[in-house]
């Protein structure tokens, strides 16, 4: 062990990395200050998703161990059949205590409250940050945090540019928000990616509250990203949303938009002469879908690479003169390629309507269009 002692540092480092024996031995021995040193400059990992273990005892394995830093922190919380007081807020606390940086908290059907995150709001070293099933108030702020997950979380608002003002990337799944109208979500100057998507249909937060009463899947109504260099928007189910978003990102690059048409097959409604109650309700709806779908791809004019689903290039000619009406030039000059996205569905009846291409490439000298190859079987 003295021997040891005397070798270089890194390769010291590398030694201790993976011999969990050594760790113990150094720690209670007098040999070199150099090995404690870089003993202490190690980082452990944790992921903590197994059912069987109980709060109390992950934290007595944590605490049982000698544990400087840690890198990444993945924690499920399962609660307990019968009702019990668990210490999860104190696994929490624990691995924000040893300067986390990567942190996965899953709280499953429990729900986490701003409260379970106190000790994570004061974690200096935290960089990226995923939440499943969580409150966030308007309280909650991460100043250090670069990269950050956020699915099935419910939050009351959500000023991106005063809450995370390092943030780089932003991912939200399945947004719950007391908003009617749709979120606001104004970014900071160092937001260079963010994707919202909307794929489970039926899922709620299976928490019982007054405050947080019946809590629902909304959309967004605008979203303004200064520094955005990429943005994808994923609805594979309905919403309590205003379809697409207004979005207002003048560095953009490269935009993916992958959203069913509310109506299925939209040319079922288009060629009937004589529309039912019903049938008007759903043409309506095509309406505001349309123009919908019009103001969002006026944000994404910035674009050099957009990827759209077919049936939204469908959409856009499947009211008489709707394009001519509302814009009378395409937006998108410089645009590079238009890829459309592959998809089962649509490519059984795919068809491109020509003012569609026209407003979608017209504006491009360049611009390129690639198709989606049909998967045989």
């Amino acid at each position: 062990m003295d021997r040891l002692s005397s070798l270089p540092g890194d390769i010291v480092l590398h030694i201790l990395s993976f011999l969990d024996g050594t760790k113990s031995f150094v720690r209670f021995s007098a040999v070199s200050k150099q090995w404690i040193t870089h003993l202490s400059s190690l980082s452990r990992d944790f992921f903590f998703d197994d059912e069987s273990l109980s709060p109390s005892a992950i934290l007595e394995s944590l605490e049982s161990q000698y544990v400087p830093k840690i890198g990444t922190f993945h924690y499920t919380y399962f609660p307990p059949k019968q009702y019990r007081r668990e210490p999860y807020e104190q696994v929490i606390d624990f691995a924000a205590s040893r300067f986390v940086n990567n942190l996965t908290l899953d709280f499953n059907y429990a729900a986490g409250w701003p409260g379970h995150l106190m000790g994570v709001l004061a974690c200096p070293s935290l960089k990226t940050l995923r939440l499943n099933r969580c409150f966030l108030d308007h309280t909650f702020s991460f100043p250090t945090v670069t990269i950050m997950h956020l699915e099935n979380c419910y939050v009351e608002r959500f000023d991106v540019h005063l809450a995370c003002p390092n943030l780089k990337e932003l991912c939200l799944v399945d947004l719950y928000h007391p908003h009617i109208s749709g979120m606001i979500i104004k970014a900071g100057p160092k937001l260079v990616r963010l994707s919202v998507e909307y794929k489970r249909p039926g899922q709620n937060l299976l928490v019982e509250s007054t405050y947080y009463a019946a809590p629902k899947v909304r959309g967004i109504a605008k979203i303004s990203a200064p520094r955005l260099e990429y943005f994808r928007f994923v609805v594979e189910h309905s919403v309590d949303m205003n379809y697409f978003p207004e979005v207002d990102f003048p560095s953009l690059q490269c935009a993916v938009i992958d959203a069913a048409h509310p109506t299925g097959r939209i040319d079922l409604i288009k060629n009937n002469q004589k529309l039912s109650k019903k049938l008007r309700g759903e043409r309506r709806k095509q309406n505001r879908f349309c123009i919908s779908l019009l103001k969002l791809l006026q944000g994404l004019r910035n674009a050099e690479y957009l990827s759209l689903s077919p049936t939204l290039i469908q959409a856009l000619s499947m009211l008489p003169g709707i394009i001519e009406q509302a814009f009378q030039s395409s937006p998108f000059a410089g645009l590079k390629t238009l890829t459309l996205l592959e998809n089962p569905v649509d490519m059984d009846f795919l068809h491109i309507p020509a003012n569609a291409l026209v407003y979608l490439l017209g504006g491009s000298t360049s611009a390129t269009l690639q198709l989606p190859c049909k998967r045989e079987g």
